[in-house]
């Protein structure tokens, strides 16, 4: 039922701007009114086809600022801005629903702007400069209005997202040299503000299995390949980057979700033997190239070799 109350909320508000745009665009001189049905019909066509979204967003910014353009022509500014000001509300709800599906981009500031938040800043300032060249009260209202807008949206996300958005369980990996091992890393946000995480690896050895996800549960499990050379770190680090809600602003952090312990291939072929021996009883023993050469991850204390079981040919 919140659910379906939700989008109905949505739907008259979208209803609403179709129905303001169109009035604004009836009110205004006829050659203008003809123009005006390109974003009537582009908004429409956008929402219909739930796709787009970047280029759905531009363009309901750029009605907000058209709505009270138009309706300025027969009333005053400050009233006319009253009938976009409900824009807003549709418009923070489309960013949500973008930030969930825009790729991210890794950076090696702490914290940016992220390329829509970018864009709709310099945007607006933009038309603020053009407001204020031209002496345009229409254009200095609405786009004052539009900066404390993104100005409070930014200031939420900057101050209310932590440093250390996303925590990992630390897990403890015993590893033969050149052997594959998939883990699951469990993932804790630290955080309701986020939208989109991207995790990245500096080490050619780590792959992520997908690397870029949305934030719809607050406990995640991540995949990740682990092929270790002989030498390498003994922490694993990986960088990260969340977005918030609304995809404005993107954080980086780093997380060790790993502690490898890496086994040299001959001191576990000669564990490995050590195992044979003692598990023999016969006093024929078969050549250790029948013996298929155990891999992959072990979590045991590091001074200890896990126990495994040898299957030995039925000849003998």
């Amino acid at each position: 039922m919140k659910l379906l109350s939700q989008r109905a909320v949505i739907i008259s508000f979208r209803m609403y701007l179709i129905a303001a745009l169109v009035a604004s665009a009836i009110m205004s001189p006829s050659a203008l009114s003809v123009i005006m049905v390109i974003p009537v019909v582009a908004y429409i066509l956008l929402w219909w086809l739930n796709r787009f979204h970047q280029a759905f967003l531009v363009l309901e910014y750029f009605i907000y600022y058209t709505i009270a353009i138009l309706f300025s022509q027969n009333m005053s500014p400050f009233l006319s801005i009253l009938f976009s000001v409900p824009i807003l509300f549709l418009f923070t709800r489309d960013l949500e629903a973008s930030a969930i599906l825009t790729n991210i981009h890794m950076s090696e500031q702490k914290r940016r702007a992220t390329p829509v938040g970018l864009a709709l800043i310099l945007t607006t300032a933009i038309i603020l400069g053009f407001g204020i060249l031209l002496l345009d009260m229409e254009l200095l209202i609405t786009s004052s209005l539009g900066l404390i807008y993104l100005g409070v949206l930014g200031a939420i996300a900057f101050i209310q997202m932590p440093k250390q958005p996303v925590i990992a369980e630390q897990l403890t990996l015993h590893l033969v040299a050149g052997s594959q091992s998939i883990n699951n890393v469990a993932l804790t946000l630290q955080t309701n503000l986020g939208a989109r995480v991207l995790l990245d690896s500096p080490y050619e050895w780590v792959k992520i299995t997908e690397p870029q996800f949305s934030l719809i549960a607050n406990n995640l499990v991540s995949e990740i390949d682990i092929t270790p050379p002989l030498s390498g770190p003994s922490v694993i680090s990986l960088n990260g980057t969340i977005v918030d809600r609304w995809g404005i602003i993107q954080t980086r952090f780093e997380i060790e979700p790993f502690v490898i312990n890496v086994i040299p291939r001959a001191r576990y072929a000669e564990w490995l033997a050590k195992q044979y021996l003692e598990g023999s009883k016969s006093g024929i023993l078969p050549l250790m190239s029948s013996i298929v050469e155990v891999q992959g991850c072990f979590h045991h204390h590091p001074d200890e070799f896990p126990k495994t079981s040898l299957t030995l040919p039925k000849e003998y």
